[in-house]
């Protein structure tokens, strides 16, 4: 009786120890929820550090690119020969000697007018211009500018330099070049002014030497601004856009120049000023701590995260901001989301724990709890498994859900990236491996679902590692999967989407084998040139002039790469016929026979027979075919039509003639280097392309080929034509 009487208060002990353990167990429960949803906002948090920063100084590194380039434009115009000589001329003649001729005037502007539109300057004519109410060119052009500030020549539509313009060239320092920002058209168009010295022509660039300078001025519309500090897009996943600011500083005030979109957070138009003293104002805070990232408050009051950077070659400078709930606005969602689902299922795991210890738990609760555990075993070793396989392979793995977030990816993205697999979920490409090549990688992906095929891309890898990498992208799209509930019917309408699998392979070794295979296969032709040139040692390294010549006439021609190497290795392998020809033949002083003539003739295309089966690629070994034939035909010009000759036999043709009028022959000195060209021009027998001999004389006279190139051999004399 006594024993019945306590089992209950020993039950109703066990209960009350239960409950507290239980709700021990629900506070810790808590609190790790708590802690790890804070954990969570900190942590992105930091990634919007990161992408802010990384925007402005994007954004400041885009206008400094811009402001260099402009500089590199003024700085080639004031180092041309021919403005230098025009402008020496001018100033030897002094004060009284007048300026120039009215034809020398409009080529020096000419010359300007086309540099600057091959810079993509835009050139305005004023008799063009349509005077109604419709957008105009911006007013911008180059002029050149003699001591004394007297204009020699502009660009049409070049327009009048103000007070300030004038007042900043007057104080330019001899020698010294010039980039400011003037102030503002009154239609917000940014102009830009750069200055670079021209100095007497044939003397070294020192201030005494400076006779003018080539003025530019450069101006931006607002669309041409917001696309150089706005080079990509910088959203927050589900949330509005942020906003880029252009600023510029003068002393203790700023001028808001720029914003990506309107925006209310700062209160000002565009070109309006603010001190930089009131530290309260978001933008005054941000301009006077360039690099740091700040939480701080808009004019509202509402929380604001912003960056900014400092252009180097102006007083700009630029922020990046994003309002703190729009940044963190899908954040929050996911957190709210996840704590609500962590209670919740402590709730429930709480109230199952109750209901089996006053109930007691049933066979078949236990038989589907050793189920449920079996087949979690199961999963966990399967996931385990397909984890140290994929681990395993050395390429990039990654397979992404149809909204293109990261559902899995192998240790080596993640060893690679620095960021654990796990951290990797439910991120964008973009997040992960950087908004170029995530858009990039998108775009590929795109086009592999629209083509419902596997897509194999190749682009370049990280541009801030020491070297460049090469990635080849393989891009299998999975799908279409059905992802309707079994009993939800108003599922099953919606169009079921796609899933991706990415491989990422590093190809940049092969690559480099496969160019250091080509540069074997260049040192054995060469050496196979020089065998040649030892048993012709009076055109001992003429082969390999006229190969040099070749590739820099094609490239200042613009010709692809592989029509540069094609018109440089026909212009080497030209001559591999002479070793079919005696020596005696090859050093003979008196005239050759017709027979003789032949015969080398023959041996020309006897050369380009040896090299037939030797691998060329099929451009170079075309080039050197039709070398051959041009320049073994028994008459000139050959039967080959014009307009079938590549560029690259042209350019090595040229480069062959040029080389061989240099040289000495067993009849005759080498040629000067004046006189040779000028027998190219003249040369109609021959049928010269008018541009490649535009681009010889080109490199010779502008380019500094008359003090670079020493051509022609110093071995002895060649009896051969000069073609």
């Amino acid at each position: 009786m006594a024993a019945s009487l306590l089992s209950p208060a020993k039950r109703n002990r066990t209960g009350i120890i239960a409950v507290v353990g239980l709700a021990v167990v629900g506070i810790a429960a808590f609190l790790a929820v708590l802690g790890f949803v804070r954990g969570e906002r900190e942590r992105e948090l930091g990634q919007w550090q990161l992408r802010l920063d990384w925007w402005a100084q994007q954004s400041a590194e885009s206008s400094d690119r811009w402001l260099r380039d402009q500089s590199a434009l003024a700085d080639r115009l004031a180092a041309n020969d021919t403005i230098r000589l025009q402008l020496t001329l001018m100033a030897e003649a002094g004060s009284d000697g007048g300026g120039l001729a009215a034809e020398e005037v409009a080529y020096v502007r000419n010359l300007l007018q086309a540099v600057s539109l091959n810079a993509g300057l835009r050139i305005s004519d004023s008799e063009r211009r349509v005077p109604a109410n419709i957008p105009q060119f911006a007013p911008e052009g180059v002029a050149l500018i003699a001591n004394g500030q007297r204009l020699v020549a502009a660009t049409a539509g070049m327009p009048t330099l103000d007070q300030k313009a004038e007042t900043l060239l007057a104080a330019r320092e001899a020698g010294g070049t010039l980039v400011v920002a003037l102030d503002p058209a009154p239609d917000g168009v940014l102009r830009v002014l750069l200055a670079s010295p021209v100095y007497r022509f044939q003397a070294d660039p020192s201030p005494a030497d400076e006779i003018g300078m080539i003025v530019m001025l450069r101006s931006l519309s607002r669309a041409a601004a917001l696309e150089l500090i706005n080079p990509g897009s910088l959203t927050a996943p589900g949330s509005k856009a942020g906003v880029l600011h252009l600023i510029t500083l003068n002393g203790s005030n700023g001028r808001l120049l720029l914003s990506t979109r309107a925006d209310t957070d700062t209160g000002l138009s565009e070109g309006d000023s603010f001190s930089l003293e009131n530290q309260k104002f978001f933008l005054a805070k941000a301009a006077t701590q360039p690099g740091v990232f700040l939480e701080t408050e808009t004019l509202s009051g509402d929380a604001l995260l912003i960056s900014s950077a400092k252009v180097e070659l102006l007083p700009w400078m630029t922020a990046a901001s994003i309002r703190r709930d729009a940044a963190l606005a899908a954040s929050e969602a996911r957190l709210d989301t996840l704590a609500t689902l962590f209670f919740g299922g402590i709730l429930v795991a709480t109230l199952l724990i109750l209901l089996f210890w006053r109930h007691g738990a049933s066979a078949k609760a236990e038989a589907l709890s050793d189920r449920m555990a079996r087949t979690l075993d199961d999963e966990r070793r399967a996931r385990t498994l397909l984890q140290g396989v994929s681990d395993a392979i050395t390429d990039e793995l990654l397979a992404l859900d149809r909204k293109g977030l990261l559902l899995y990816a192998n240790e080596s993205l993640a060893l690679r990236v620095g960021v654990s697999a796990d951290e990797m979920k439910r991120k964008t490409l973009a997040a992960i491996l950087g908004p170029a090549v995530g858009a990039e990688l998108n775009a590929q992906i795109e086009k592999a679902h629209a083509e419902g095929t596997t897509v194999r891309h190749e682009m370049s890898g990280d541009e801030e590692a020491s070297a460049q990498r090469v990635i080849r992208a393989i891009i299998v799209p999975v799908g279409p999967h059905d992802h309707t509930a079994d009993n939800d019917t108003s599922a099953a309408s919606e169009e079921p989407e796609p899933a991706t699998i990415l491989v990422l392979q590093d190809i940049t070794e092969p690559l480099r084998s496969r160019e250091a295979l080509a540069e074997a296969e260049t040192r054995m032709v060469r050496a196979l040139v020089r065998i040649i040139n030892q048993r012709d040692p009076f055109a001992a390294e003429q082969s390999a002039q006229a190969s040099r010549l070749a590739e820099e006439l094609a490239e200042e021609m613009g010709l692809p790469s592989e029509e540069v190497r094609a018109a440089n290795q026909a212009a080497l392998l030209i001559d591999l016929g002479k070793i079919a020809i005696p020596r005696d033949l090859l050093t003979k002083k008196s005239a050759l026979t017709a027979e003789e003539l032949q015969f080398m003739r023959r041996a020309i295309r006897q050369g380009v027979e040896l090299v037939d089966n030797a691998g060329l690629p099929s451009v170079v070994y075309k080039t050197l075919r039709q070398l051959a034939d041009r320049l073994g035909a028994e008459k000139r010009p050959v039967d080959l039509a014009d307009d079938e000759l590549l560029m690259a036999t042209k350019v090595a043709a040229i480069a062959h003639h040029f080389v061989a009028l240099a040289s000495r022959r067993v009849y005759r000195e080498g040629f000067s280097l004046e006189d040779a060209l000028r027998m190219v021009r003249e040369d109609s027998d021959l049928k010269h392309d008018d541009a490649v001999v535009s681009a010889l004389s080109h490199l010779y006279y502008s380019r500094g080929g008359r003090e670079r190139w020493h051509l022609g051999s110093s071995g002895g004399k060649e009896q051969e034509s000069e073609s």
